[in-house]
């Protein structure tokens, strides 16, 4: 990152962004305006990647002008907040253009997180290799292994591996290693946090997240890992909720967003917000055609509503995607409120689950 008084003299020249860019060095520039109407500030900003000038994010922001110093730290903040996730899926997709032969540790650690992203087995053996190879070149770079434990997270969670509980058991590991080498990375406690709720320990799982929270207030996935941890922990489960709701509205294109509605639709469910909890569950399968707890929710959340003949078409969608679905898919989730779960077999089984 360049300090803002080596682009002072940019400032009212004709010099394009690519030239800026290159004799600064670096690959994004933040651009913007401020304007001012009577006591009202209004600040437009994008970030814009020098080579081929692609827009990556931009926004805009209004505020009183009451403390001119106040108004900078709050849009200062926003902003920054706002463009990190941007950078991160520019840089990912920046990546998987690169020659394979040409990568160093930080190509390998962003094409493991491009291939990671398309959730998909055979590309999360791919990742694996990338974050491994990445690992090999720099021992310290926690990042490499912070990645590892989510390829192995996934294989766990999405059923990939043959014995899912030593795949989380090697995502604590990697995680637990990610974060010897630098506790300050807010990616490694995230790795934490998923590897926790994937063994089932709730606790451990909001402790990591919200660590990765103060670390970082723009990772979406720390603000969802603490609403999840916090929903099926059954602590407070509307606190979980806004947490999701933050995660949202920081990166709503987020490659796992489908995951962000469905963890909200699962917490307006269990408080029994069923209008809420299907809107959300609808937009997880918008997202995500095969998320199977998205369409769990969407068919319990119908059938206590008594909407019986909605819920049984959506059990026949699950039934579709998964043939063997059974009430012990929920066994992969925790719920320290039995009750809970309780409650979506036996919407399950109104739908017209048999098994």
């Amino acid at each position: 990152m360049i300090a803002r008084t080596a682009s002072f003299r940019y400032r009212g020249s004709s010099a394009d962004l690519s030239q800026v860019a290159e004799e600064l060095g670096v690959r994004f520039v933040l651009e913007g305006s401020v304007r001012r109407a009577g006591n009202r500030v209004r600040v437009t900003a994008q970030l814009i990647e020098a080579s081929g000038l692609h827009h990556v994010w931009a926004d805009r922001f209004d505020a009183d002008l009451v403390d001119i110093f106040a108004v900078q730290d709050e849009i200062t903040r926003a902003i920054v907040v706002a463009i990190d996730p941007a950078i991160r899926l520019a840089e990912a997709e920046r990546s998987s253009r690169t020659r394979p032969e040409s990568l160093d540790a930080w190509h390998h650690t962003q094409r493991g997180w491009s291939e990671l992203y398309k959730y998909k087995k055979v590309s999360n053996a791919e990742a694996r290799r990338h974050f491994a190879a990445a690992a090999r070149r720099d021992a310290g770079y926690a990042e490499a292994h912070a990645g590892l434990s989510q390829t192995h997270f996934l294989d766990a969670w999405l059923l990939w591996a043959d014995d899912p509980a030593a795949s989380a058991r090697l995502a604590y590991e990697e995680a637990k290693r990610a974060i010897e080498l630098d506790d300050r990375d807010a990616l490694s406690h995230v790795s934490m946090a998923t590897a926790s709720y994937a063994m089932g320990r709730m606790e451990s799982t909001v402790r990591a997240a919200e660590r990765a929270v103060e670390l970082n207030p723009s990772l979406a996935l720390a603000h969802v890992m603490g609403g999840v941890g916090r929903i099926h922990g059954g602590d407070d489960p509307e606190r979980g909720i806004n947490m999701i709701t933050s995660a949202i509205a920081l990166n709503p294109n987020d490659p796992s967003a489908s995951w962000f509605w469905g963890g909200r639709a699962l917490g307006h469910f269990v408080l029994g917000n069923h209008d809420a909890a299907i809107a959300d569950a609808r937009a997880a399968i918008n997202l995500r055609y095969g998320y199977l707890m998205g369409r769990v929710v969407l068919t319990a959340s119908l059938a206590e509503l008594g909407e019986v003949e909605a819920a049984a078409r959506e059990l026949e969608t699950i039934l579709e995607i998964r043939p063997d679905f059974a009430p012990s898919f929920l066994d992969l989730y925790t719920f320290n409120d039995e009750a809970d779960r309780e409650r979506i077999v036996a919407g399950l089984r109104s739908a017209g689950l048999e098994a």
